[in-house]
């Protein structure tokens, strides 16, 4: 193509051309000329081209132009002259004969375009023929036409219609002729761009300009219009097409008229065109104005509908065809009232109320017969302002409806009328587009948590529930509801249907239409809505655990029930044709999904997504009606559809059966009695799932509720929900049963929680919850990790797991986010009985035990993979707050370990920390007592970092034992007592050691362990620590500090390890040293009583402490060589004061030997002590006596120091008669002459005395005891020495219990001025014998005490005593008699009391006494107080009556003092 331009602007387009020198030769095609280069102030000739169709011609150019270019550019003075070249070629219409101009000749100037001639013309038309002529003729714009005319001169002036039939309608002439204005060449004009594919069709056209006088008659008295004066007119004529057109027709009335009544009339007239063309097709159209009345649509009030205003009449008649079409198009006229009368109309489907406006246009087409259309359609449009849905049945809705309804303008609302010959009208409605998008459901006044927590957060997301699922996404639990109609009627079975609500996310939503006046809408769009499809009733709890109640009563029945589908079929809006619909669909469209919302009994809100398999060979899931009919007597029964699960056409190989098919969807447990359930069903069963599932294999549903009998069963599920069975009839649960697996912790045994929910016979819903363990805990958990990182020690299993109970206490979560941020497990606290099997040792075979009230915890994992992991425990182990509530309990065993005994008394649990791995692992931890046998006392202690060992927290001891090192083969590891925490741990935490206690002496035997080696005893790696009565006298507890002790060491001093302690069959244990070498004691240690004195003769021996009396400390220096030697001087003194006389002195006997030694200077050790007392022998060995000896000499010894006080006797009135005498050192001086007094008081320092006996008819009890404690002056002052000899014996009716004890210390005893403090260290040894039993003890006595003016005084005092008594159980029988006891039973005793008066605390006291008195006697009443004891006779200075009366007066005075008066005063 050719573009010439001027000015930027292009003037001509060729569509080829020749180039030659400022010339261009043009062959046949077509030329382009922009209209306003002839009109070039006419704006509706822009963007208008002239088109010509040529044979030939040329372009020439007055100047230098390049005319090879395609874009050719002249400036502003360049001429060009354009010679064209037209053809006659084309048939014009039938009576039409055309010569157009042959030639033509365009000059193109800087002022545009002008025609300079053109050849001759001529034009026939009517039978009559008339010739045009142009000389340099004029352009013009027909605004009319919309051309360009160029106006020529013609040859005639008048025009005759000789002939002017047409097709249908009879042209003729008022007059003879009809006169012509003038006539012009009519070029055809394009508004596309000029291209080569838009080739121009003709030269032009003719055009005459007619007078008024043109007149035309329709055929067959059609539309019964008569004579049409058609006023002044334009006729073209050209190979194309005649036309004729004017603007003043003057049109008698005419009518239309449709079938039912029906028709448009037109009166007067405007424009009227005649188009005929070269195949024999003719159209008249013309414009007036028209009524239409139509009898449909009608409306609310049964009025048709009518149209007024302005429109055109159209009539086409094809040649050679005797079919004559019509087509008329009316406009409302905006500026008058509606013919209705009414600017509003309202109609009524079947199932939508529409209100518009008044009819805005109409448009008719059909078949003309006469007057006429005996068939055809029409289309009647209106403005949709306002739509509300219903259903024709009585209903219920949720659509907001009132004066707050937008009614503006939603879209075109077209009425359709079709009919056929002799066939009624049919009526359809289209509707806009958005016609329900302003449909609004009303907000609920109230809304359950449960029911709405789960609704989508956008529209995008709901509609991605429908119409966009892919085969694995998971349809979420509820969807939101949109506007809503509920048939509450039994016509349509309560189901309604629910319209979704408007998603501005898809503009390309499908639109309602209409079809036999029914709303019909995308399926897609639609849902079957019914109510809640199970009544939720009240749910009674027998005996309730708490937090679960003993009546749970639901918020509600859950949420509506909704099935929808992701097909676009056009269904109803209509209750059973929405049902029907779906069924339908599903059945017949192969990418149809149903998605269905409904609930199940108590709770339970399943979501079901029914996606067909694509997979051959696999079923689909089932959707169906299945409505019961009787078709012989034309009864139907309620709609009802159906879902089914999938059925498997294979079984899983080397199984019956696989699990229980089920739904494909999701199910939540939204309410339930209790959190347990709901958590485990919603892990199982809820959105988190990966594989979707709904625990049903059928469901029915309708509107009057579900029926679902479904024993749901998935026995592969080894942690979870693998039961759930549910009846319900018509909405009306029968029974629900949720079975859970669980996990027992500690054991890993597998265990079910069942919940049932029952309809008893009364009505009453009831829950029950069972719980049962289905297998022995052997320790192997669902994850298989957990096994090897829990030390089991001595439990070997738990079996017969019975009794197991819910208690009420809290249950404990876990998250692992670490691992899997969803992963959550429940621990649920429990209680149970069991049988614990415990390990098998080498001295003992495995044990099963009966233990009752164990705690256990189920745990319920939440997790893709279903299992509790061993992270899950250690955090969950770490949780609990005290003992009370940890994992185990109570059992009652004893285990041999090697020959020591240990007593279980209870299983623990807890964790370690494995510090190679940094992970906790769990140990199993029974506790238990070590049982031990031999001489002296043993008993387990603990030591706590480097504290002296202290006494246990509990009376048990953990037992706990490593587990063998599979990958290794290790040996079995050793039975340690420790604490499950320092398992793996090469320091503990805390040390459990075993304590052994002999006289004066205490051995610790820290960490113990007892190896799997059959050797049957006890080994450490620590060496033993002795604990001498100098180290003993420093502590406060029952062992010294560690740095205070002697290490037991080899006779060159190095410390031991590994030592052991075996134990014979008989449980008596000693130490044995793997490291000895002493040929004559063979693995055994030095004697320890040779390795303290040992220390002690080398002087090296603990310091004895402060012993504080909160004001004064006093100190004992124990390191002083001189504090040693007052020692030993103490000792043998002791021997001493003990015995008076050589008598019952056995010359035979070698304890009396020693004995007979010390007797020897006992008759002066009373003189000898109040002088300076010097060491009498070097015998440091203490020897004892005969046990009932001492009597007879301890009353001795006293009577050496004074006289005793007298016996208290009285009578009681059963005649019991009651002998005392009990006095302590202070009324024992008393008594005595003051000489003597002072003599016992520098030596005696505590003395207490008592006799008691009491005689009745039959029985007598006497009971005796004496205790004096004697201060020693040594010559190494401040030091004294300290000794004691105790005595105590009873007597009940003949049968002696005698205990006798002495003891030796050394303390200070010193005054300065008014100021006096005394402070010693005393152990005693005690023998006891009588009432069937034996033993022996030690008792430690530390003592300190401060005097100042006898105003000031603090004591402290610590007293400790062991025990070990030997009791034979039947004391009448005697060695070899039948039945006596080859071993007694040994009791240990310990006991510590420790009494501390402190200074201020006791003068505090003495204060609030004070003043009490002080208050008493203030506010006493005066009375006179009456003697209670009888006067004393007077002293009359007789020296012997002194004794006596002395006591007798203090006694009057102290007891009638009140009485008496101070005659003083």
């Amino acid at each position: 193509m050719i573009t010439i331009t001027r000015g930027g602007s292009p003037i001509l387009y060729l569509d080829s051309g020749t180039s030659s020198a400022n010339a261009l030769t043009l062959s046949a095609g077509s030329v382009w000329i922009p209209a306003q280069q002839f009109v070039p102030t006419t704006s509706s000739a822009a963007n208008t081209f002239v088109a010509l169709s040529i044979t030939g011609g040329n372009v020439t150019f007055n100047g230098n132009v390049n005319t090879a270019a395609s874009l050719i550019v002249l400036g502003p003075n360049v001429v060009m002259t354009v010679n064209l070249k037209f053809g006659n070629s084309g048939k014009p219409p039938s009576g039409i004969t055309l010569q157009s101009p042959a030639t033509m000749t365009f000059i193109f100037d800087n002022t545009g375009a002008h025609l300079q001639n053109a050849g001759i013309a001529n034009l026939g038309v009517f039978g009559s023929s008339i010739g045009f002529t142009f000389a340099n003729p004029n352009a013009s714009w027909d605004a009319d036409l919309g051309k360009v005319v160029f106006v020529g001169a013609i040859s005639l002036s008048t025009l005759k219609i000789i002939n002017g039939q047409r097709e249908f309608l009879q042209f003729s002439s008022a007059l003879a002729s009809i006169g012509i204005n003038n006539g012009a060449w009519v070029p055809d004009v394009q508004s596309t761009n000029p291209s080569t594919v838009t080739e121009a069709s003709s030269p032009g056209s003719l055009a005459l300009y007619l007078k008024t006088g043109l007149q035309a008659t329709l055929s067959d008295s059609m539309l019964s219009s008569g004579l049409i004066n058609c006023g002044p007119c334009t006729l073209v004529a050209g190979i194309t097409e005649l036309l004729i057109t004017g603007l003043n027709l003057k049109l008698p009335k005419c009518i239309v008229n449709l079938p039912q009544s029906s028709s448009v009339v037109m009166r007067g007239g405007s424009a009227f065109q005649y188009t005929s063309l070269p195949n024999g097709t003719d159209s008249w159209t013309a414009y007036s104005s028209m009524t239409a009345s139509l009898n449909q649509p009608r409306n609310v009030r049964g009025e048709g509908s009518t149209l007024a205003g302005i429109g055109a009449l159209v009539i086409t008649k094809v040649g050679g065809l005797a079919i004559t079409t019509a087509e008329v198009d009316i406009t409302a006229d905006s500026t008058v009232p509606p013919a209705s009368g009414s600017y509003f109309q309202s109609y009524a489907l079947k199932n939508l109320f529409l209100k518009g406006d008044a009819p805005s246009s109409l448009a008719i087409q059909g078949t003309l017969q006469n007057s006429t259309l005996i068939s055809g359609n029409y289309r009647l449009f209106s403005n949709l302002r306002y739509v509300l849905p219903f259903l024709p049945d009585p209903y219920v809705t949720n659509i907001q409806y009132g004066q707050a309804i937008d009614n503006s303008i939603i879209g075109d609302l077209v009425f359709t009328g079709a009919w056929e010959v002799n066939a009624p009208m049919t009526i359809d409605v289209t509707l806009p587009n958005g016609t329900l998008n302003r449909l609004q459901a009303l907000t609920p006044a109230t809304s359950s948590a449960t029911t709405q927590a789960a609704l989508p957060t956008s529209p995008s997301e709901e509609n991605s529930l429908l119409g966009h699922l892919n085969a694995d996404e998971i349809v979420q639990p509820v969807i939101s509801l949109g506007p809503t109609m509920l048939d509450i009627s039994s016509n349509n079975s309560q189901f309604g249907v629910s319209i979704s609500a408007f998603n501005p996310d898809l503009p390309q939503q499908p639109q309602p239409t209409v079809a036999h006046l029914y709303m019909r809408t995308a399926a897609n769009q639609l849902r079957a809505f019914a109510l809640p499809q199970v009544q939720w009733e009240p749910v009674t709890t027998p005996d309730p655990v708490p937090p679960v109640t003993a009546v749970f009563q639901f918020t509600d029945s859950g949420p509506a029930t909704q099935i929808g589908t992701n097909s676009v079929t056009l269904i109803p809006v209509a209750s059973h044709e929405i049902v029907s619909g779906l069924a339908q669909a599903y059945a017949t469209e192969l990418t149809s999904r149903i998605f269905a919302r409904f609930t199940m009994p108590f709770g339970i809100i399943s979501t079901a997504s029914l996606i067909k398999s694509t997979i051959p060979f696999f079923n689909s899931p089932t959707f169906g009606m299945i409505q019961p009919s009787f078709k012989a007597i034309n009864y139907f029964g309620a709609d009802q559809v159906s879902l089914g699960a999938p059925q498997p056409r294979f079984h899983p190989i080397g199984k019956s059966t696989g699990p229980t098919p089920s739904l494909p969807g999701i199910s939540v447990l939204s309410q339930f009695p209790d959190s347990a359930t709901a958590t485990a069903y919603n892990e199982e069963f809820g959105p988190s799932k990966t594989t979707a599932k709904i625990p049903a294999s059928r469901v029915d549903i309708s509107g009057y509720g579900l029926s679902i009998f479904t024993d749901w069963r998935d026995d592969t599920i080894s942690s979870g929900i693998s039961q759930v069975d549910l009846q319900a009839i018509v909405g009306r649960t029968e029974r629900e049963v949720i079975v859970q697996k669980m996990e027992l912790l500690y054991s890993g045994a597998p265990a079910t929680r069942t919940v049932v929910i029952q309809r008893l016979n009364s009505g009453e819903m009831r829950r029950q919850v069972f719980l049962k363990a289905t297998g022995p805990g052997t320790f192997n958990f669902n994850d298989a990790a957990i096994k090897p990182k829990t030390h089991q020690g001595l439990v070997q299993q738990v079996i017969n797991i019975r009794n197991m109970r819910e208690v009420a206490d809290i249950p404990y979560t876990t998250t692992d986010s670490t691992v899997n941020p969803a992963r959550v497990t429940t621990f649920y606290p429990i209680q149970y009985d069991c049988d614990v099997v415990i390990q098998p040792t080498p001295s003992s075979p495995a044990i099963q035990v009966p233990a009752i009230n164990h705690r256990g915890y189920l745990a319920a994992p939440l997790a893709t993979n279903g299992k509790m992991m061993l992270s899950d425990f250690v955090s969950f182990l770490g949780q609990l707050p005290n003992k009370n509530l940890m994992l185990g309990g109570p059992i009652d065993c004893t285990v041999k370990a090697g020959n020591l005994t240990v007593k279980l008394t209870s299983i623990t649990v807890d964790s370690t920390l494995n510090a190679t791995t940094n992970a906790s692992e769990i140990v199993i931890a029974p506790l238990g007592i070590p049982e031990f046998a031999g001489h002296g006392e043993w008993s387990m202690v603990q030591k706590v970092g480097p504290l002296a060992p202290m006494h246990l927290d509990n009376t048990s001891v953990p037992v706990i034992r490593q587990n063998t090192d599979a990958a290794t083969g290790s040996p079995v590891k050793p039975l340690r007592f420790a604490n499950p925490a320092d398992l793996l741990s090469a320091v503990p935490g805390v040390d459990y050691c075993i304590m052994h206690n002999a006289d004066t002496v205490r051995t610790l035997f820290p960490r113990p362990k007892v190896e799997d080696d059959g050797l049957n005893q006890i080994s450490s790696v620590l060496s033993p620590v002795i604990a001498d009565p100098y180290a003993m006298g420093n502590c406060s507890g029952i062992f010294p500090d560690l740095t205070a002790c002697i290490p037991l060491q080899l006779l060159g001093g190095t410390e031991l390890s590994n030592v052991t302690l075996p134990v014979d069959p008989s449980g008596f244990m000693s130490l044995l040293n793997p490291q000895a070498t002493d040929p004559a004691n063979p693995g055994q240690f030095p004697s320890p009583i040779a390795a303290v004195n040992r220390v002690l003769r080398g002087g090296d021996f603990p310091t004895l402490t402060a012993m504080n009396t909160g004001a004064i400390t006093l100190l004992i220096n124990s390191v002083d060589p001189d504090a040693a030697k007052a020692f030993n001087f103490a000792s043998k003194a002791v021997k001493l004061l003990s015995f008076d006389g050589k008598n019952q002195i056995d010359p035979t006997n070698a304890v009396d030997q020693g004995l007979n030694k010390l007797l020897e200077v006992a008759g002066d050790a009373l003189s000898q002590a109040k002088s300076d007392l010097k060491p009498l022998i070097d015998e440091t060995n203490m020897v004892l006596g005969e046990i009932m000896q001492p009597v007879k000499k301890v009353l001795a010894f006293l009577a050496t120091l004074g006289p005793l006080p007298k016996l208290d006797v009285h009578m009681d009135a059963d005649f019991t008669v009651h002998v005392s005498l009990t006095f302590n050192l202070e009324t024992y001086l008393e008594s005595m002459l003051p000489p003597v007094a002072a003599v016992i008081a520098e030596f005696v320092t505590q003395f207490d005395f008592n006799i008691n006996h009491t005689q009745q008819l039959l029985t007598h009890n006497t009971k005796f005891g004496v205790k004096p404690i004697f201060k020693i002056p040594t010559p190494f002052a401040p030091a004294i020495a300290v000794a004691t000899a105790t005595f105590d014996a009873a007597f009940e009716n003949g049968v002696p219990s005698i205990a006798f004890g002495l003891g030796a210390g050394i303390g200070v005893d010193f005054g300065i001025g008014p100021f006096s403090a005394t402070g010693y260290v005393l152990i005693t040894q005690t023998i006891m014998d009588g009432g069937g039993s034996f033993g022996i003890g030690t008792d430690i006595l530390v003592k300190a005490s401060v005097n100042l003016f006898d105003l000031i005084k603090a004591d402290v005092v610590v007293e400790t005593s062991v025990k070990l008594l030997a009791v034979t159980c039947h004391p009448e029988l005697k060695p070899g008699d039948s039945g006596f006891p080859e071993t007694p039973t040994i009791w240990g005793i310990a006991q510590i009391q420790t009494t501390l008066i402190d200074l201020q605390t006791e003068l505090q006291r003495q204060r609030d006494e004070i003043t009490f008195l002080r208050t008493v006697i203030a506010t006493r009443t005066p009375s006179k107080l009456k003697p209670s004891l009888l006067d004393p006779e007077k002293f009359n200075g007789q020296a012997y009556k002194y004794d006596t009366w002395l006591p007798s007066i203090k006694a009057k005075l102290q007891v009638d003092g009140m009485a008496i008066g101070d005659a003083t005063t």
